[in-house]
């Protein structure tokens, strides 16, 4: 997925604040790789994997430099912001971010077809554990 964002970070760090990330087990493995324990930057929420967040930021968000301690390793929903899933609405560009206004459509339209793929994996993954949790 290299390649995936055309926009120019300013280091606001609004996206690693005010957006709520669902990790896929891909996203999870090759965090891993890094030296990261799943238990420290992952929490649980029914069936869903979510990236931990310190003090309102995410788990890998360096407040002093406002940067991503793993920037070239962020989850796919990371990559694909500012194009966020909304419920009942689809992909939309979060307005909250100050370089919304660089994405075009052709941009939401290619990285809201990636954000679904995504998601519908996450949520596969998801029917699965809730399922498997009836059974015991």
């Amino acid at each position: 997925m290299d390649g995936v964002s055309s926009l120019k970070c300013i280091r606001c760090g609004k996206c690693c604040s005010r957006t709520e990330i669902l990790l896929s087990n891909e996203d999870v493995a090759k965090i891993e790789t890094l030296g990261y324990d799943k238990k420290d930057f992952v929490i649980r929420s029914g069936p869903y994997l979510k990236l931990r967040k310190v003090d309102g930021y995410c788990f890998f968000f360096d407040a002093y430099e406002k940067t991503c301690e793993i920037y070239p390793y962020r989850p796919v929903s990371c990559r694909l912001y500012p194009v966020i899933y909304v419920l009942g609405k689809g992909p939309e560009v979060d307005a909250s971010c100050p370089m919304a206004y660089t994405v075009s459509k052709a941009e939401l339209t290619r990285k809201g077809k990636l954000l679904e793929q995504h998601l519908s994996k996450i949520f596969k993954r998801a029917k699965r554990v809730y399922l498997a949790s009836l059974q015991k």
